[in-house]
């Protein structure tokens, strides 16, 4: 590998992420994807900006963090470091353009070969910011012909695409109508699939990497969380093979749809506020 430049990058139309599919609630006006089936109450739809802090990236030759332990342990899976911060580092949109270039002092070459991983460690708060206008239910026509956009504080305000600020998402739960009682239970660990469809292992872990076994909260309300939360952990399978000629690498960063909700009131097209959830992120890597 010729440089230390690397990029954490998603493609700069969120469209390209999905297959083609029917317009969803107000698509056809602007809405980014959503779920959004009827005119009132919470429902999920998809960022429109997006930030992670990252604090290593790794190719490993197993996994860090196989079922039959709940530490990680990084030196016995083989993995080697492409990116290392101990602080972490937050990245700015990284819906915008081709992406956003990490730190250089941060990167390490890795040594030729064949990597059976792709592994990310991220901090548990995102941001994101996304817009919606409240559509009549089964239709394209709005509420009201006004569109809201996400403010700092996860609030809304009348706005324009475009207009959008980031807001922060704490991740504390993969399933909030589930207790973390334990490890590998669907709280604290998350079966999916990656960017280019590989599949994908993601737990919460505390500050000393193990994996968070108890909760507090409430499963009736959904209130329920994993206890200490504040890493995720992202273990992706796919061969990767690093060649002496290749000059840098991708990390790849999905928010799906689901990854932000949307608050559209009462039903008279007042948008109320954004949050979000942590279980749609998948991350992925590739040489280039």
């Amino acid at each position: 590998m010729k440089t230390t430049l690397f990029a954490a990058v998603l493609a700069s139309s969120v469209s390209l992420l999905f297959p083609s599919h029917v317009l969803s609630a107000g698509e056809s006006i602007g809405n980014p994807r959503n779920e959004c089936n009827t005119a009132s109450g919470v429902c999920t739809t998809t960022p429109t900006k997006f930030s992670a802090t990252i604090y290593r990236v790794a190719l490993c030759q197993s996994s860090p963090l196989p079922t039959t332990s709940t530490n990680v342990n990084w030196e016995s899976a083989g993995c080697q470091n492409i990116f290392s911060n101990s602080s972490g580092e937050t990245t700015g949109d990284i819906f915008s353009g081709s992406g956003i270039d990490l730190n250089a002092s941060s990167i390490t070459i890795p040594p030729p070969g064949t990597y059976s991983k792709v592994v990310a460690l991220v901090g548990k708060t995102f941001k994101m910011a996304t817009h919606h206008e409240v559509v009549n239910a089964g239709t394209s026509s709005s509420v009201s012909n006004i569109r809201y956009v996400s403010t700092p504080s996860g609030g809304a305000a009348v706005g324009g695409i475009g207009g959008e600020s980031m807001y922060d998402v704490a991740v504390d739960t993969f399933s909030p109508a589930l207790a973390c009682t334990g490890s590998y239970v669907s709280a604290n660990f998350k079966n999916d699939t990656g960017v280019a469809g590989n599949g994908f292992n993601g737990a919460l872990l505390d500050s000393a990497e193990n994996m968070t076994t108890t909760g507090s909260g409430d499963i009736s309300n959904g209130t329920a969380k994993c206890n200490n939360v504040a890493y995720i952990i992202t273990i992706i399978d796919k061969p990767i093979t690093v060649s002496s000629f290749a000059p840098g690498v991708d990390l790849k960063i999905r928010a799906t749809t689901g990854s932000a909700t949307v608050n559209q009131g009462s039903g008279d097209g007042v948008v109320t506020g954004f949050s979000g959830t942590g279980a749609s992120f998948t991350f992925d890597v590739s040489t280039f």
